[in-house]
């Protein structure tokens, strides 16, 4: 039954890759919708979106390096170290971070809730001596699924701070 269905999918992809090559011959050699259409398909599937080289090495589930800014690994218009399944980041105030794993990571719905992220300041790319980040499991600014992780600086007291570079992971 396996084998049946790994020929099946097979003879799909060959059907539309000759499919797409049909249409690009027809179209002056630019691939059509149905090419576009399946690397859409095949794009979806990647677990990390970084370019190769910022995946992160590590034998934890989840991991982010964010470097405020001054990484070589972008997402939108962050910087980030070598990672390894970020779904999503979204950063909606000063201080508060929202990391959601892929499903590469194994860590949804009640598997989030039980593991233990743990997170490190990272002071090379950090700015200032007195930092704080700690991650926040309440019902916060982030969405269902995703860390929460909170900065802080000690400067005239304890006050929200982007000036502070982590490492965020979960074994």
């Amino acid at each position: 039954m396996k084998l049946q269905k790994v020929i099946l999918a097979a003879a799909f992809a060959m059907t539309v890759l000759a499919s797409a090559q049909g249409h690009a011959a027809n179209n002056n050699g630019q691939p059509e919708s149905a090419l576009r259409a399946s690397v859409a398909v095949a794009n979806a599937a990647i677990v990390n979106p970084f370019k190769k080289e910022c995946a992160a090495v590590t034998k934890a589930k989840f991991a982010v390096m964010y470097l405020r800014n001054s990484g070589g690994c972008t997402l939108g218009s962050d910087n980030f170290g070598p990672s390894k399944n970020l779904e999503a980041f979204s950063h909606p105030s000063t201080g508060v971070y929202c990391f959601t794993p892929s499903k590469a990571a194994g860590l949804s719905g009640d598997k989030l809730l039980a593991a233990y992220p743990t997170v490190e300041i990272e002071w090379g790319h950090s700015s200032g001596s007195d930092l704080l980040a700690y991650v926040y499991r309440g019902a916060g600014d982030c969405p269902a699924g995703s860390i929460q992780v909170m900065t802080y600086s000690f400067s005239g007291g304890l006050v929200e701070s982007d000036n502070v570079a982590f490492y965020l992971k979960v074994n």
